[in-house]
C-alpha cells in the first residue's frame, strides 16, 4: 500500500485517555495496521497486530526529558522514507514543536500534522508554531472552521480530515440499559457526552433543565444524563442537588469506557451539546448515527454539522432559556422531532462514515513522504 515507514507519535491514546482526539487516533491505527506495518510512540500498550510499540516517556519524571527522547527517536527513524504523524492540540509545548521542526531538518524525515484543537490560542512565540506547521509535508484539520483558520494564518493549504470513528449499536434493549445505569423506567433521556470543563459549558444544560421547570420535567418524564468527567463535575453535582426540581432527574456517570458508549446512545432520546467550540464532535456524529433528536449550541464545529430545522435545532451559546425552548419543541412535537432525527441519520450515512476517513488517510500516507 505504501513504501513509507509510518511512525505515529501518540503519547496518550485510548484506552488510557477517552478524549475525542485519543479515541480517533486509536481507531485510525487499529484500522491502518490491518493494511500496513506501523510504529507507535506511546506510553500506552495498544496490543495491536502489526504495530511496533516504542515508549514515549510522557509521564513524570521522564517527561521532562521528552525533547531529548524525541531526538533519539528521530535518529533511529531517520531518512526520507520515514513519515511521522503528529496530532496537534493546544496543550503541546512550543519546545516540543521546535524539536520536531528542527529534527525534521537535521534527520531528513518528513511529517504530517492534524490539528485537533478546538479554540485556536495565540501562538507564543509565533515563529516556532509557524516553523512547525509549515514544516509539515501534509497539514490537515478536523473541521472546516479550523481548515479555514489555519490556511489564513499560515498561507498554505489545509486539508479537511474529520475525526470520525466506527460506531456500533448496543444489542440490549433501552429499558434494560436504563435500569443498569440507575435511570427511571420510561424516562426520556437527554444525553450530554463530553468533558465537564468550561469550554463545553455543561452548566448551560443544568440551567436548561431549571428553565424547563420541575412540573414540565415530570410531565414529560425528562432525565438529564452527563457522561464525562472534569474540573466542573463537583460544582455541577452540588448545583443539581441544591435544586429540588431536579431531584432524581440528573445523573453524572463520570468517564465511560468507549466500549460502553453505545449503551448511552441506545437508552437516550435526545442529544445535547452546549459547547462554545468544537474541532469536530465525535459524539455529535454518533448521535446522528443513532438517529437521536439533536439540540446543540450555535457554535463553530457544531453549526457546520447541524443546520437549524433541517437535521436538528440550534440555540445561542450560553442561552439556557433558548436551549429549553428548542428541547421543548422536540419533546412536544414527535412528527417534527422524528423528521429531524431521520435527516440527521441520512446526513451521517452520506457524509460522516469512518470508511470515508480511512480511505482519505490511506491516500495521504501513500502520497506523502515518498522519496523522489
Amino acid at each position: 500500500m505504501t513504501r513509507n515507514r509510518i511512525v505515529f507519535y501518540l503519547p496518550q491514546v485510548y484506552p488510557a485517555d477517552t478524549g475525542g482526539l485519543e479515541v480517533f487516533a486509536y481507531c485510525l491505527v487499529k484500522a491502518l495496521c490491518r493494511k500496513m506495518a506501523l510504529t507507535v510512540i506511546s506510553d500506552v500498550d495498544l496490543e495491536l497486530p502489526n504495530v511496533t510499540a516504542v515508549k514515549a516517556w510522557k509521564h513524570r519524571p521522564l517527561r521532562f526529558f521528552l525533547p531529548f527522547r524525541l531526538l533519539l527517536l528521530f535518529f533511529r527513524f531517520n531518512g526520507k522514507k520515514t513519515l511521522f504523524y503528529f496530532s496537534y492540540a493546544n496543550r503541546m509545548h512550543p519546545l516540543l514543536l521546535l524539536t520536531v521542526a528542527a529534527g525534521a531538518k537535521f534527520f531528513r524525515f518528513r511529517y504530517a500534522v492534524t490539528v485537533h484543537s478546538g479554540k485556536c490560542k495565540q501562538w507564543r512565540p509565533e515563529w516556532i508554531f509557524r516553523l512547525f506547521f509549515n514544516g509539515a509535508e501534509t497539514l490537515t484539520a478536523v473541521s472546516e472552521a479550523l481548515c479555514k483558520l489555519y490556511a489564513e494564518r499560515l498561507g498554505r493549504p489545509v486539508e479537511l480530515t474529520p475525526p470520525y470513528i466506527p460506531f456500533e449499536r448496543a444489542p440490549e434493549e433501552a429499558e434494560e440499559l436504563k435500569g443498569r445505569h440507575g435511570i427511571p423506567a420510561g424516562a426520556r433521556v437527554i444525553l450530554c457526552l463530553g468533558s465537564l470543563k468550561a469550554l463545553k459549558s455543561p452548566e448551560t444544560a443544568l440551567k436548561m433543565m431549571a428553565a424547563l421547570g420541575g412540573q414540565y420535567i415530570q410531565e414529560r418524564n425528562l432525565f438529564l444524563l452527563f457522561a464525562g468527567d472534569g474540573p466542573l463535575r463537583e460544582s455541577l453535582e452540588n448545583e443539581a442537588k441544591a435544586d429540588g426540581a431536579l431531584s432524581g432527574r440528573v445523573k453524572f456517570l463520570g468517564n465511560v469506557p468507549r466500549e460502553n458508549v453505545p449503551q448511552l446512545f441506545k437508552l437516550s432520546e435526545f442529544y445535547l451539546s452546549c459547547s462554545e467550540y468544537e474541532g469536530q464532535s465525535i459524539s455529535l456524529t454518533e448521535a446522528m448515527f443513532n438517529a437521536l433528536k439533536i439540540v446543540v449550541a450555535d457554535s463553530p464545529g457544531l453549526n457546520t454539522v447541524i443546520t437549524h430545522g433541517k437535521n436538528g435545532l440550534l440555540f445561542p451559546f450560553h442561552d439556557a432559556a433558548a436551549a429549553a425552548a428548542q428541547l421543548k419543541s422536540l419533546a412536544d412535537n414527535s412528527d417534527i422531532a422524528l423528521r429531524l432525527a431521520e435527516a440527521a441519520r441520512n446526513d451521517y450515512e452520506n457524509k460522516f462514515t469512518f470508511d470515508r476517513v480511512l480511505e482519505q488517510w490511506l491516500a495521504i500516507f501513500s502520497r506523502t513522504g515518498r522519496t523522489a
